[in-house]
């Protein structure tokens, strides 16, 4: 029985090349290959296809391989590695070839498949003395050994029940079931006999089903590589032609396939002469009959319980399918998802209520829903190409022109169990709450502060009104006196210009208005701050210091800027008081507030200095936490303020500290370019 069917897989193998090889290939045998080096991955624990012999690696695949590589003038490197590590290796570009691997679907949508050069099938290997396993039914809370990766390992594991004893090659399956680590081997019958052989245990196993499954062995390449597949198709052809396959076979299985060949047909043909006394053989038919329905009756038990294991999975599936779709419904955030042609998967509850629309819009592209739309915008190709996420995204959105709402969004990629990109995941929420409250907080802690500029520069809007007053009543008396006239003429504009600043300052600064970006000169922005702190700075007895180049121009909105820059302001002046108080000696007197504007090549920089009490590193991890503040009569959100109108502004705050010495903040922002894309920025 065992040779028909070796005759038969032989047959089958021989003709598919033969029929494969058309008179075009033999011509083109005659002409010149490319010649070239490539290097191939090889499972060296195979036997006795390809395996290591004294520090050799040897088997009927090596040999098959090394006169392709003969007849197409090929140079090969061999790489041992394993059957997984080949399929990675050969997906990263690392090898051109795998030798002596089996097809598969899942293969073959990463890689290309030479012609099959050999045909075996998988084996269930059993101790000899085992008389309860039949088939695949038998091997239920059975330990099987098996190696991963292969045709084997993707059947059994639909099977539910069986204990897998998974090893990276078919020899350390074979050496687990040899050491009672295993009940049964299954893998690749020529393996096991080879192996069965080599160790002389032939007469301690049985094979309880010797042909489980089929197995092809090709040669496989990257997919697209189609000058290289050819290249080796046509060198198998070759070495099939030219009768070399005959020789490798027999070296190595002891059979020529075309003899086997020959001797199938002679016994066909004696079956045929001998049917006649075939039929004085009925009794012994009727064993064989009774033999098969037990074959048909293992198989059945094979395919129910396959048929069993396929109806829980289903379940299975359809259980997770509801768990995900009850968390969807119950999300509090609104979730989209698309394919990778923008087409909408799914649209929860919450999604259908924050857009407002009635039925879920399945099916149709996403761009026909306008919110969706302007969220996915220059976003989702660069989630389906690289994976990029677009994470904690704000947009204001007015669907009936009046009301706007304000929604934080994600935007990431959606992956399938192999880790691929199959498409985008939406998830958007309404924090317009959220939103107003934060705008509360911000002008408590703006309001916070104008009352400290107001009660700073009080005393000094009292000097030049006190000035002009003064003027005033002296006209009666000196109007005639030229000197007189001149000297108010001076003075008097000049301390009007300074109550015009002053208070202009503030009003500018207290009044609301909408956030508007512009191009913004960082001198004049840093000055019109600065006059507002000059009386409080004199009066507690510091300095101020500037160091801003001219011209530099950032793209801002001025009011926000102003925030920042006088919380910062307030905070280094409050450091230095403190630093002042708590002196033993007169080593804080004359304490020094530096404020610079530089630029280098592509950005723009303004930094706050002061020499204060300093922070620690504790201290300066947790400055910017909203709430967070070591001042008695402090709201905590003068930084984190800050911190926010910088990056809404598209620039980033840095601040650095050092205990007793003192902090510096420095705020980063892109330069200016106009529209042809030169810099603005310092001209």
């Amino acid at each position: 029985m065992m040779l028909a069917r070796l005759s038969f897989t032989v047959m089958v193998l021989i003709g598919a090349v033969l029929m494969n090889f058309s008179p075009g290939d033999m011509a083109g045998l005659a002409e010149s290959n490319r010649q070239g080096k490539i290097r191939v991955a090889v499972d060296p624990h195979l036997p006795p296809f390809q395996f290591m012999d004294e520090g050799t690696l040897t088997g009927f695949n090596i040999d098959i391989l090394e006169k392709v590589a003969e007849y197409q003038q090929l140079e090969v490197e061999y790489v041992p590695l394993n059957l997984e590590q080949s399929v990675d290796a050969l997906a990263n570009g690392e090898v051109d070839v795998i030798l002596g691997i089996h097809f598969s679907a899942d293969y073959a949508e990463r890689m290309e498949f030479s012609d099959r050069f050999f045909t075996s099938s998988v084996g269930v290997l059993v101790p000899a003395h085992e008389d309860h396993i039949k088939g695949l039914a038998d091997l239920s809370n059975r330990i099987v050994a098996l190696q991963r990766g292969t045709v084997e390992y993707d059947f059994l594991r639909n099977i539910r029940r069986v204990k897998y004893h998974v090893t990276s090659s078919q020899a350390q399956a074979f050496e687990l079931l040899q050491r009672g680590r295993a009940e049964v081997f299954v893998g690749n019958r020529h393996t096991a006999e080879y192996l069965l052989q080599e160790y002389g245990v032939a007469n301690q196993y049985q094979f309880a089903d010797g042909y489980l499954l089929p197995l092809e062995y090709s040669l496989a390449v990257p997919g697209g590589r189609y000058q290289l597949l050819h290249t080796l198709n046509r060198g198998l052809r070759t070495v099939v032609h030219e009768g070399d396959y005959t020789q490798i076979y027999n070296h190595w299985f002891g059979q020529d396939p075309a003899l086997v060949a020959q001797r199938l047909r002679t016994a066909i043909t004696v079956i045929v002469s001998l049917f006649a006394i075939a039929l004085m053989m009925m009794v012994y038919g009727m064993y064989w009959n009774r033999k098969l329905q037990q074959e048909v009756d293992n198989k059945t038990k094979d395919l129910q319980e396959a048929n069993r294991s396929l109806a829980y999975q289903i379940e299975e599936t359809k259980n997770s399918q509801q768990f995900k779709e009850q968390i969807l419904d119950s999300s509090p955030r609104g979730i989209v998802t698309c394919d990778r042609h923008g087409l909408i998967t799914s649209f929860n509850p919450k999604a259908l209520e924050i857009v407002g629309v009635e039925e879920k819009p399945l099916g149709r592209h996403y761009s026909h829903i306008p919110l969706i739309s302007a969220l996915f915008k220059g976003k989702i190709s660069q989630v389906l190409a690289q994976g990029q996420q677009f994470l904690g995204e704000e947009y204001d959105w007015a669907p009936d022109g009046q009301t706007t709402y304000h929604l934080r969004y994600y935007v990431y990629p959606l992956y399938d169990y192999e880790k691929h990109v199959t498409g985008v995941i939406l998830s958007f929420e309404d924090v317009t709450e959220e939103y107003r409250l934060r705008e509360q907080l911000f002008t408590q802690e703006k309001n916070r502060a104008l009352g400290q500029l107001v009660a700073g520069i009080a005393h000094e809007i009292r000097n030049p009104l006190t000035s002009i007053k003064t003027f005033a009543e002296l006209i009666p008396s000196k109007f005639e006196n030229a000197v007189f006239r001149q000297e108010m003429a001076t003075h008097v504009p000049k301390e009007i210009e300074r109550l015009n600043q002053l208070i202009g300052g503030l009003i500018d600064y207290a009044k609301p208005r909408r956030a508007k970006k512009e191009p913004v000169y960082v001198q004049s922005l840093i000055e019109a701050v600065l006059i507002l702190f000059q009386p409080s700075v004199e009066k507690k007895g510091f300095r101020v210091r500037t160091n801003l180049e001219r011209d530099l121009s950032i793209n801002v909105d001025a009011q926000q800027m102003k925030q920042v820059l006088i919380n910062l302001i307030l905070n280094a002046i409050e450091a230095m008081e403190i630093k002042r108080n708590k002196a033993v000696d007169a080593q804080a007197e004359g304490l020094t507030l530096h404020v610079s504007a530089w630029a280098d090549e592509t950005d723009v920089y303004i930094a706050i200095k002061d020499e204060g009490i300093g922070m620690s590193m504790e201290e300066l991890n947790k400055a910017f936490e909203p709430f967070y503040t070591t001042k008695p009569k402090g709201t905590g959100l003068g930084l984190s303020l800050s911190q926010q109108y910088v990056a809404e502004n598209n620039g980033r705050l840095v601040a650095e500290s050092t205990p007793g010495q003192g902090t510096v903040i420095t705020l980063i922002f892109n330069k200016e370019r106009d529209a042809n894309g030169q810099d603005t920025g310092n001209r």
